[in-house]
């Protein structure tokens, strides 16, 4: 079966990434809780956060900068997916860091369908990992190519009545970067961490959506 997403370790260079995590750090305060019946997690808006001064904000610099470079257009363009082929055609994209503590979830979805069943412009799901000296295991995303019958829709994609068949996972790991197509059903189970004492401890990512609207 081929691989339908794409993997790039080091994808920040390392004055971009130490930004990065100095920002996050800085941004403690501002994680709030984001909470669906297949997804719980805390999490920053940026693009809320910094609307009408995205400049001050050295990840939103930096993604846009690193998200549409030639290196990820040249890898996207040997990527035959419809939805990868788009990426061309795309004229927006979200950005949020999001933290998963012990105990909250990210089960089997999909992102790219409304409440109604209806397209809803995103295409592409991209993941930056970031490893803040964090002290948890897991947090591995997890892909499955299966075409699943009967799902059921949610607020935000869909979920499936019967858990799908598991075909690849990419492993966390420091700055590595994570781009997939939002019809592909993906889960992160809940990480393991025995003692944590802040939400650094956890699973933090910079991540979004690249669409169409």
């Amino acid at each position: 079966m081929t691989e339908n997403f794409i993997v790039m370790d080091n994808f920040l260079n390392k004055g971009y990434l130490k930004k990065c995590k100095d920002e996050i750090r800085s941004l403690e305060d501002s994680f709030k809780l984001f909470e669906l019946p297949i997804y719980v997690a805390k999490r920053v808006d940026l693009d809320t956060l910094y609307m009408g001064r995205r400049s001050d904000s050295p990840i939103l610099r930096v993604i846009e900068d690193s998200l549409f470079s030639d290196v990820i257009k040249i890898l996207v363009a040997a990527k035959y997916d419809p939805y990868f082929r788009l990426f061309g055609k795309t004229n927006f994209h979200n950005t949020f860091i999001t933290a998963h503590l012990p105990g909250e979830i990210c089960s089997w979805h999909t992102d790219d369908v409304l409440p109604n069943g209806l397209f809803n412009g995103e295409l592409l799901n991209y993941v930056v990992y970031i490893d803040m000296d964090s002290k948890f295991t897991g947090g591995n995303i997890e892909i499955s190519y299966e075409q699943v019958d009967n799902i059921k829709e949610k607020p935000v994609g869909c979920y499936p009545d019967k858990e799908p068949r598991l075909d690849d996972v990419i492993e966390f790991k420091d700055n590595r970067f994570v781009i997939f197509p939002t019809y592909l059903w993906h889960q992160v189970p809940p990480i393991k961490c025995d003692n944590y004492e802040s939400i650094f401890d956890g699973r933090i990512s910079i991540n979004g959506h690249i669409g169409i609207r």
